[in-house]
């Protein structure tokens, strides 16, 4: 499957991707938060976060450990068509195993019991999930087909649900289009992934990889417990309304980490190969996509904490403000999560130390559990936004505690003062627009200024990578113009 790969271009697919698989909720959330209101969402984001725990199982971690495996030998079909077979097939077992353990559940809980029809109707994303298989797409490095599905697929239900969704009854229909809109999705994909795979089912081994993905499947599964537990705890002591808030806010959260994310998701066969190949190119790759990820992760902190009140306003009307204030604490973690991740996929993974970083996420899982269990009966939706800021502050410091002793980590770039330079002067030109602005006004004109604001900034400051984009856009430019 030999192929012309661009770092460049999936950086951009692979970002597109994220940010609307993250934003997807807000380009919604304006109208389903006044239709369906705060409490019915919030029985809907407390049933999808028990499902995807569930959903986490059934994958059983082949996300990195396909994506690494699929990386190795993608220009060897036969090779890459057993493996790819192995995996579907092992994932559609584990899932038949799950599903008939779960089901029994949601009757003998009585907090699942009371949404039945919710855990019917999201649950069925765990049938789906089956055919799953964006791990290859990122294996070959193909992250095209998986960004343009999604914009296509999102749109429509988007459209569907402005159609259908028409009253607060209606949130069951807006659970329904959810569902659907993944199941187009992900079966758009499979398709096109059966065209390029010789699927197989004798003289394979499925069972095979499990020693090695028991590792990729207890960090994913701790990961997912201490991103789910702090709604589901929240929605076993208090409100579904406090639910719909922490989620609202930590929907903002996820959506600047996406733009980080996507770079080191990207980078994972490119960055593999280097570590095994070539040191000098991985080092010089480690340190750009650690700019990279400082770049855009402190000025989106800096334009969350300023916009946090506009925003909730915004995308959910009055009875969503109260989730300004866990935004408050949530924004600085898309900093310190976008450090973790960069750890974690460009570190710990292609070194092979997936051991180590099951040991930190462990160690996460464990104080925010604790932490969620005592702030959350006193303090709600503030206490679980305090707990997971916690939680994710402590993973990356420990990590970089320990790792210094083998690795030369050098977290303070050269152009690290730039970026904090530039992003405190947007915050500063910023921060009295509230005073001159309506909501939408404020957030339009604010992110328009602030990006022209930080950016010609860093071009004072002369920083290399900002340097070097403006000469490859004006380069791009004069080609352009003498055509």
């Amino acid at each position: 499957m030999e192929r012309k790969i661009s770092i460049k271009s999936n950086i951009i697919y692979n970002t597109l991707f994220q940010v609307f698989n993250i934003s997807f909720p807000f380009i919604t959330g304006s109208y389903v938060s006044r239709t369906v209101g705060a409490h019915n969402l919030g029985d809907i984001n407390f049933v999808q976060s028990v499902i995807a725990i569930v959903m986490v199982i059934s994958n059983i971690g082949v996300l990195f450990y396909g994506m690494r495996e699929v990386a190795k030998i993608r220009e060897n079909l036969e090779l890459l068509s057993k493996l790819v077979s192995e995996i579907v097939i092992l994932r559609l077992i584990i899932t038949i195993i799950v599903i008939l353990i779960f089901l029994p559940m949601i009757y003998l809980i009585p907090k699942f019991n009371q949404n039945i029809t919710l855990f019917y109707i999201i649950g069925f994303s765990i049938v789906i999930n089956i055919f799953e298989v964006d791990w290859f797409f990122g294996g070959v490095e193909d992250y095209k087909i998986i960004s343009m599905r999604n914009i296509i697929t999102k749109a429509l239900t988007f459209l569907f649900i402005i159609l259908f969704v028409k009253e607060e009854k209606d949130y069951y229909i807006y659970a329904t289009l959810l569902i659907l809109g993944q199941g187009i999705s992900t079966l758009m994909s499979f398709s096109y992934f059966c065209k390029l795979i010789n699927f197989k089912i004798i003289g394979i081994s499925p069972f095979k990889h499990l020693k090695v993905l028991k590792i990729f499947f207890l960090s994913t599964l701790i990961v997912s417990i201490y991103n789910s537990v702090n709604t589901i705890i929240l929605g076993f002591f208090q409100s579904s309304d406090e639910v719909a808030f922490f989620i609202r806010s930590k929907q903002f959260q996820l959506m600047g980490l996406a733009l980080t994310g996507a770079i080191s998701t990207v980078l994972i066969p490119r960055i593999s190969y280097y570590y095994h190949n070539d040191s000098e190119k991985y080092l010089s790759l480690l340190n750009n996509s650690l700019n990279y990820n400082y770049i855009i992760s402190i000025p989106i902190v800096i334009g969350l904490l300023i916009l946090s009140k506009p925003l909730n306003l915004l995308f959910g009307g009055e009875q969503f403000l109260p989730a300004a204030y866990s935004l408050y604490i949530l924004a600085p973690l898309i900093f310190f999560m976008g450090l973790s991740n960069w750890i974690y996929a460009q570190i710990l993974l292609p070194s092979g130390q997936e051991k180590f970083g099951l040991k930190i996420q462990t160690l996460s899982a464990f104080i925010n559990i604790i932490l969620n269990f005592l702030l959350i009966p006193k303090f709600g939706y503030i206490g679980a936004a305090i707990s997971l800021f916690f939680t994710e502050i402590i993973a990356p410091l420990f990590s970089i505690y320990i790792l210094k002793k083998n690795f030369k980590i050098k977290l303070i770039t050269n152009s690290l003062i730039k970026y904090i330079i530039a992003s405190s002067v947007m915050g500063a030109i910023l921060f009295p627009m509230h005073l001159y602005f309506s909501s939408f006004t404020l957030i339009l004109f604010s992110s328009i200024t602030g990006a022209i604001i930080y950016f010609s900034v860093l071009l004072i400051l002369k920083e290399k990578i900002i340097i070097q984009i403006f000469q490859e856009f004006v380069i791009y430019s004069l080609k352009k113009t003498k055509k």
